[in-house]
């Protein structure tokens, strides 16, 4: 799966990066709450167990990846036939394997890489609504008498459009830093990660923190 275009879209998770990169991969979003898990199929939703893939992290086996910061991704490569039976066991070969490497440190002098988004969110299109009294006026068309209204009721400040009190534009706002070098016999790599993702709904939101820290010592 291609990575170099990762750190130019606004990718929540690690998930995002590889819909649409890799054939015979299905990526679906069950929720459009704001940091919802996504869906992936490999091998389709008729295999075995229909369930999700094997998720290989660094070697580390992993329940899910939507803890990773997409831009800490050096690599994603997708096992899909049966031969990832011969690495990973039953649990390979029966959805598919995703194997994701993340960033390490590289030899030569100390690189700073700086990644800073900002953006809104909103709603395409808002249904057409009738205010209060263009809807007593179409109950009277059905009708034909005019609807009784409770004393109770005021039609002056209860003419709500409960799609604006319910949607608003929603911001959304990533920084990343990544700080790697090292010498020919270490290599260091810090990254640090904050995402701030308000939804559209009003109320709902996911915020992440992430850090990462890769050392690699030869100690002769």
């Amino acid at each position: 799966v291609d990575v170099n275009s990762i750190s130019t879209k606004p990718i929540v998770s690690a998930a995002e990066a590889i819909t649409g990169k890799s054939s015979g991969v299905q990526v679906s979003s069950p929720s459009g709450a704001p940091g919802a898990d996504l869906s992936i199929r490999v091998r389709g939703i008729g295999s075995p167990n229909g369930g999700e893939p094997l998720y290989v992290v660094d070697g580390v086996i992993a329940n899910d990846i939507k803890a990773i910061d997409p831009n800490t991704i050096e690599s994603i490569n997708i096992l899909k036939d049966a031969s990832a039976a011969g690495i990973y066991g039953a649990a390979g070969s029966t959805n598919g394997v995703v194997i994701i490497t993340t960033k390490h440190g590289t030899k030569g002098t100390p690189k700073t890489d700086v990644t800073f988004y900002t953006g809104i969110q909103q709603i395409v299109k808002q249904l057409p609504m009738l205010s209060n009294s263009q809807w007593l006026e179409l109950q009277k068309e059905i009708t034909g008498s005019d609807l009784v209204i409770p004393s109770y009721y005021n039609l002056t400040s209860t003419n709500n459009d409960w799609q604006d009190l319910t949607y608003h534009n929603a911001n959304q706002t990533g920084i990343n830093v990544g700080v790697s070098g090292g010498s020919e016999k270490s290599t260091y790599y810090l990254g640090l990660g904050y995402l701030d993702q308000e939804g559209i709904i009003v109320g709902s939101n996911f915020k992440r923190y992430s850090a990462k820290l890769s050392v690699e010592q030869n100690v002769t």
